[in-house]
Formats: structure tokens, sequence, C-alpha cells
């Protein structure tokens, strides 16, 4: 079981699943309403994030960011929809 972490406005937390054992590339463009991912490995966890979030102007997800900033060192932030997932749910 994975979690959504959206971003329409207000932040969403859902738990989401891979239609197979593992999500699918295509699933992880859905989840993250983007067209190329970038994975950021957290703890034993994938972040998938939209590599070109910042690019397009995307929001801030403020609950996203603070897990990112919790593990990395970094004054980052990250922008739109994020899957965090198991390392197992991915291929």
């Amino acid at each position: 079981m994975a979690r959504l972490l959206s971003f329409d406005k207000t932040i969403t937390e859902e738990k989401v699943f891979p239609e197979n054992e593992t999500f699918t590339l295509q699933e992880m463009y859905k989840h993250t309403n983007s067209t190329i991912v970038e994975f950021i490995y957290i703890n034993g966890h994938i972040m998938i994030i939209d590599e070109e979030g910042k690019l397009n102007n995307k929001p801030i997800n403020d609950v996203a960011t603070y897990y990112f900033r919790k593990y990395n060192k970094t004054h980052d932030f990250i922008v739109g929809d994020v899957l965090i997932c198991d390392k197992s749910e991915v291929k």
C-alpha cells in the first residue's frame, strides 16, 4: 500500500494500491499527474515526484516537503502530487 499526497488547493492523503504487485510506470504518471517521474529514496521508501513539476510551476506540497526535509539536510521543496511507496512496490 502506498500513500498519495495530492495537491488540489488543499493537501489530501489517501491510500493507493498498484493494479498488480508493483506500480507500473503508467500508474506512477497517473498518480503524480506527470509525464516524467523522479525517484527520491527516503528512509526505506521511495518518493515518486514529477521531474518537471517546478518547471511547470506546480504548487508546493507542504506535507511531501516536510517528509523530504526530515530525512535530507536541504532547504529544497517538493511540488505537485507525490506517491510514497515501499521499495518492494516498484520494479
